[in-house]
């Protein structure tokens, strides 16, 4: 308000002034200026209507600090002076404004703390000072405000505790605290205020348990608690609540299961507890509720999706993908005729696809993905009008694409990774129908999957179409000319498409992604201009949010890989607005300018470079140095931007080729690196980083992830780590870090993975690491460790992996450790370990991969395992006596086909006797060591398809080879020399897949097979993996022994000897 109209309305108050109200004296009580698009300072003039009681500034442009002045308005009622610019501290003179009943002051410039002085305010019954960066504690003495109804103190910069004392204030209705920076416990003492309506905690640091108190208001209708650290239970006292209308507790640490009780929550509308840990089955009670929005995504439930559920006749939303859900998708889905959004994606789904879904009349977005659904897309038809998102991916559908959709709708679709066949003509031909400009979509994904055919012309000229996702296909065929000017990624690699690229890419303006590879074109890439959006290559989702277009321009490109296969893990980073916007690029580029390439050391989604969310620093190289040309022009905008000034930290240093190798370099460069406290994650792995890891790094109280794996770090592990509340993954591991584990580990009360593996770490296990309670992977492999397995880690009930192999261990295996049923992998290898078997139950039913190798154990083989699940079994190189049948037999009782073991090896023991024969008719079988043992009797016939390896060599087997060697099409290593068997081999076909030459290990990707004349040319093959052998067809000499003659593809280093001097194979 200028000051020149402050002073006319004070020379004549009540003329005709709109804004202005008098009371029957003349006197002005009321000025309201609300939405005026005032500008300038509040002027102190306004001190001059003693009589005001009612003063209304808000949402104008006013700047400047508050004016003390406004104290001297004892008349005042209610100050309005939110939605400007103002600035600076708020003034405790306005505590002097006792007859003040409502103080506005929210979304603003305003610093500071706040005032404690305006617990004077008696007559006070709204105070919001929301969406300001004010500081500090929320003063003990804003519990003096006895009238007061609404206290809004949320997206401010407020830190330490919730004041207990807030429980004083039993007229208050609405607590708003969300978005700050507070920290410890939910104070019980809130369950005091019996007239709260409305709690907002959201998006702090509060952690420790859900007070059981909150629910004695029985007023509440919102409890908003979403993004904190808060753990435990969720109390069933919540179930009390009957005006409960949402409850939001999404985004922590929760555990245990849903209660019940909280079906006895009748005006419950949204229930949202996604992205916690919580497990069990969902209560089919919920069903009982008049829910709209249900989100229990991101948790650990299990069990069948209820039935019931079907009886949320308002239902607008359910999320409850990425748990392990099981069995079918119940029929009752239909009754949901008011579901906009339906995501059961990323669970362990069966069965077909209910036709019910097809009805669902109010249906925008399906998401099924990823699940084991089965059926024939051509029974199903989607007559859902509204459907704009369907992703069926990463499931087993099978039959052609003559499914009918709601193609005016559409935006996304999502068919890849199924087993889909045919042609797509029948497919397309609705979008043909129509102009193709009308057409909605914009994302199809129909890739992996088995598709034929030519594409229809049409399909490349759909005008809002984004992304066109054919790789991994059979399509054949002249690629179409292309005109759907929106395309930002086109990927047709590996596929049988034919002749030349289409002219038309080189008007495609947006086109950021192109991959042709693995066909039969011919000719020369067009002049193409590609930009680049943020993509995840993974699954080419568009991301346009904080995206920039970085213009890349490519002029005789010579060779055809040179822009083709971008490989992009988060996005290139470019300058936006004077500011970086972008972090990090994981690429494997080919091309003239690929070793000028270095990563942008900027942060993602981060306005101020200074304080990042998340910080990386990737190494990468060209994938091919002979097609990288040396001297040639480097014509790409990218290489400009790389020739740019890029802010940095000081103590981070980058080599050429993007890896750090000075270490944490530079003066005070750890205590600058302690400093972003926003870092969420920190990813330094794969670098040449050395010295010790800064203690400074504890400070980062955000940090969910710390990775300084790979790198050359020496010295022990801070204790100081331990202070980072927020830490979900902590990967140090591949470095040379020394000393004991600290115990203070346990701390991190939210940690999922913890790897030290691969370091020289001495000591014992620390038994407090059981109180992990939410890890689910533990990684201490390849130390120094001794002493006993602590036994407490049998508390570790969400355990998935445990990996203490190739230390120092001793003592006898822990029984407790059956206990842990969530547990897949258990890896005890390369110990001195000295249990007796028949002593040890492994009972955990979802074990997969068990290795008790190279200890000491001893003992006959007579321990109960879980033979439904295991695929990997492990207990070579011990003592183990007597026979197979004890452990075998769980095997045989069932069908061999319903086995899932795939790695059998029990070689290097002392263990007797015949062979079972079942146990060569495992149909999933692999894997089957037996050498260097006392076996006896003749060799079962072979009946197991899958078998690669079999070895069994330097026992006493008797009599002929097996004729169903003949059949095993998949045989790459026999062996049975130093045994006593006699005849001829058998013609075989010895194959030469993946195999690691020490171990056995089977590894079928990127392997090629040798050809008939046992040349044949090699993929990339891991540098662990050792050639692979053709095996001659010999006679076996008399007396019984056979050594198959071996020749490597191409010279290898010798085989490894064993102590005995035995080739370990």
């Amino acid at each position: 308000m200028p000051e020149r109209r402050a002073e006319e309305i004070a020379k004549d108050p009540c003329s005709n002034w709109p804004f202005v109200e008098c009371n029957g004296h003349g006197t002005i009580i009321s000025i309201s200026l609300r939405r005026e698009k005032l500008s300038g300072q509040i002027p102190e003039q306004v001190s001059l209507f003693q009589s005001l009681q009612y003063l209304d500034l808000a949402q104008n442009q006013l700047s400047g600090e508050i004016p003390k002045e406004l104290s001297q308005l004892q008349s005042l009622q209610m100050l309005f002076l939110a939605q400007n610019n103002l600035s600076g501290e708020i003034p405790k003179e306005l505590s002097l404004l006792q007859s003040l009943t409502e103080l506005h002051l929210d979304q603003n410039q305003l610093s500071g703390k706040i005032p404690k002085e305006l617990g004077q305010l008696q007559s006070l019954q709204t105070l919001s000072l929301a969406q300001n960066p004010l500081n500090g504690e929320i003063p003990n003495e804003l519990s003096r405000l006895h009238s007061l109804r609404c206290l809004y103190l949320a997206q401010n910069q407020l830190s330490g505790k919730i004041p207990k004392e807030l429980s004083q204030l039993q007229s208050l209705q609405d607590l708003h605290l969300a978005q700050n920076q507070l920290s410890g416990e939910v104070p019980k003492e809130l369950g005091q205020l019996q007239s709260l309506q409305d709690l907002d905690l959201a998006q702090n640091q509060l952690s420790g348990e859900i007070p059981k108190e909150l629910g004695q208001p029985q007023s509440l209708k919102y409890m908003i608690l979403h993004q904190n650290r808060l753990n435990g239970k969720i109390p069933t006292e919540l179930g009390q609540l009957q005006s409960l209308q949402r409850l939001q507790l999404a985004q922590n640490q929760l555990s245990g299961e849903i209660p019940k009780e909280l079906s006895q929550l009748q005006s419950l509308q949204y229930l949202h507890l996604a992205q916690n840990n919580l497990s069990g089955e969902i209560p089919k009670e919920l069903g009982q509720l008049p829910l709209t929005e249900l989100h229990l995504d991101q948790n650990y439930l299990s069990g069948a999706i209820p039935k019931e559920l079907g009886q949320l006749q308002y239902l607008t939303d359910l999320h409850l993908d990425q748990n392990q859900l099981s069995g079918q998708i119940p029929k009752e889905v239909g009754q949901f005729l008011s579901l906009q959004m339906l995501s059961l994606a990323r669970n362990q789904l069966s069965g077909e696809i209910p036709k019910e879904l097809s009805e669902l009349p109010s249906l925008e977005v399906l998401h099924l993905d990823r699940n084991q659904l089965q059926g024939d897309l051509k029974e199903i038809a989607f007559n859902n009008a509204n459907l704009k998102s369907l992703d069926l991916s990463f499931n087993l559908l099978s039959g052609e694409l003559g499914m009918g959709l709601p193609l005016t709708e559409l935006e996304e679709l999502d068919l890849s990774h199924n087993q889909l066949v045919g042609d797509i003509m029948t497919f397309i031909e609705p979008f043909c129908r129509k102009n193709p400009a009308g057409m909605s979509l914009q994302q199809l994904r129909l890739n992996h999957n088995k598709l034929s055919g030519e594409l229809p012309p049409c399909l490349m000229q759909l005008k809002n179409l984004q992304l066109l996702a054919l790789n991994n296909n059979y399509f054949s065929g002249a690629i179409p000319e292309v005109q759907a000017p929106e395309l930002v990624v086109l990927a047709l690699h590996k596929n049988a498409f034919t002749g030349h690229l289409p002219k038309g890419l080189e008007e495609l303006k947006h086109l950021g992604v192109f991959t042709v590879h693995e066909n039969m074109l011919v000719g020369t890439i067009p002049q193409l201009t590609l930009t680049t959006l943020c993509i995840d290559n993974a699954r080419f989702n568009i991301h346009w949010a904080t995206c920039r277009l970085l213009s890349k321009s490519y002029k005789g490109c010579y060779n055809p890989d040179l822009i083709i296969d971008l490989r992009i893990w988060y996005a290139f980073g470019t300058k936006l607005f004077g500011r970086y916007a972008l972090l990090a690029v994981h690429v494997t580029i080919m091309g003239p300018w690929a070793k000028h390439f270095l990563p942008v050391d900027l942060a993602r989604r981060c306005s101020d470079p200074r304080n990042p969310r998340e910080l990386l620093l990737c190494s990468f190289a060209p994938s091919d140095e002979r097609l990288v040309q040396t001297g040639s022009e480097v014509e790409s905008k990218a290489a400009e931007l790389l020739k740019s000034p890029r802010p940095v930290w000081r103590g981070v240093a980058a080599a050429p080729l993007g890896t750090v190798s000075r270490g944490w370099a530079g003066e005070g460069g750890e205590g600058e690196l302690g400093q972003l406290d926003s870092l969420w994650n920190l990813n330094f792995a794969q670098n040449q980083l050395s010295g010790e890891i800064p203690k400074e790094l504890g400070q980062l109280q955000s940090l969910e992830t710390l990775s300084l794996a790979h790198n050359q770090l020496h010295g022990g592990i801070p204790e100081e780590l331990s202070q980072l509340n927020s830490l979900w993954n902590l990967d140090l591991a591949q470095n040379q870090l020394s000393g004991e584990i600290p115990k203070e580990l346990s701390k991190l009360h939210s940690l999922h993975k913890l790897s030290l593996a691969q370091n020289q770490l001495r000591g014992k296990v620390p038994n407090e690491l059981s109180q992990l309670k939410l890890l689910r992977s533990l990684h201490l492999d390849q130390n120094q460790l001794s002493g006993e397995i602590p036994q407490e880690l049998s508390q570790l009930q969400s355990l998935h992996t445990l990996s203490i192999a190739q230390n120092l261990l001793s003592g006898e295996i822990p029984k407790e450790l059956s206990q842990l049923q969530s547990l897949q992998v258990l890896h005890l290898s390369r110990n001195q370990l000295q249990s007796d078997l028949k002593e040890i139950a492994i009972n955990n039913t979802n074990l997969k991969s068990l290795d008790l190798s190279f200890n000491l154990l001893s003992g006959e083989l007579v321990m109960g395992l879980p033979p439904t699940e295991l695929e990997e079994l492990d207990l070579s190189h011990n003592q183990l006596v007597g026979g197979l049948w004890k452990l075998i037999e769980p095997f045989c009782r069932g069908s061999p086909a319903e086995m899932s073991v795939q790695q059998l090896r029990l070689n290097h023991n002392k263990l007797s006797g015949e062979l079972p024969p079942c146990l060569m008719q495992l149909k999933n079988l692999q894997l089957l060591a037996l050498n260097n043992n006392y076996f006896s009797g003749a060799i079962p016939e072979v009946q197991a398809p899958e078998l690669v390896v079999l070895a069994l060599h330097k026992n006493a087997f008797t009599g002929l080879l097996p004729k169903g060697l003949e059949d095993s099409e998949r045989l790459g290593v026999l062996t049975v020399h130093e045994n006593m068997l006699v005849g001829a081999i058998p013609p075989l076909s010895l194959t030469t897949p993946c195999i690691d030459n020490s171990r056995f290990s089977i590894r079928g990707l990127s392997c090629s097979f040798l050809g008939e004349n046992g040349t044949g040319e090699s993929r990339e093959i891991g540098s662990d993996l050792g050639e692979a052998f053709p095996v001659q067809e010999i006679p076996i000499p008399s007396g019984g022994s056979f050594i198959a003659e071996v020749k490597p593809c191409r010279s290898v280093e010798p085989a490894e000897e064993d102590a005995a001097g035995d080739v370990v194979l």
